[in-house]
């Protein structure tokens, strides 16, 4: 497990970085740069690219409880995301109310929204929820 946190943060930066990629709208990715926030949503598909683009800028990131969880937080973590545990069907409350709470006080947040087990593409509702609640402190 340990080794897997140390070679795939190299491995995904070496595939990515032999890939050609076009920012069709910068905006959000210097919106970030300049210390802006936002809750993010992707496809599980794509998380190695936005792994990529967005690593070492603090992001939290919602990832299962799972023991498949644990080696993807010691990945993240060395990515420079900050993990946040739970999935829809193991503390989905407590880790939706963590995720609302670092992003009240200004860490972007993402959510990769086909959930850990699927269908592929389709959207699950806990990144709509987090954006519909108020990011203001209550």
């Amino acid at each position: 497990m340990n080794c897997a946190a140390y070679t795939v943060p190299v491995v995904i930066r070496g595939l990515v970085g032999s890939c050609r990629v076009t920012r069709q709208n910068a905006v959000l990715l210097d919106h970030v740069r300049r210390g802006g926030t936002f809750i993010g949503a992707f496809w599980h598909e794509d998380l190695l690219s936005y792994a990529s683009i967005f690593r070492h800028f603090g992001f939290a990131v919602l990832i299962s409880r799972s023991r498949d969880g644990e080696i993807g937080t010691r990945i993240v973590r060395r990515l420079g995301f900050r993990p946040v545990r739970g999935s829809s069907s193991r503390g989905a409350e407590e880790a939706l109310g963590e995720l609302v709470e670092l992003a009240r006080s200004g860490v972007s947040v993402g959510f990769a929204i086909d959930g850990p087990r699927g269908p592929r593409h389709e959207a699950k509702i806990g990144p709509v929820v987090a954006a519909k609640l108020p990011l203001e402190p209550l």
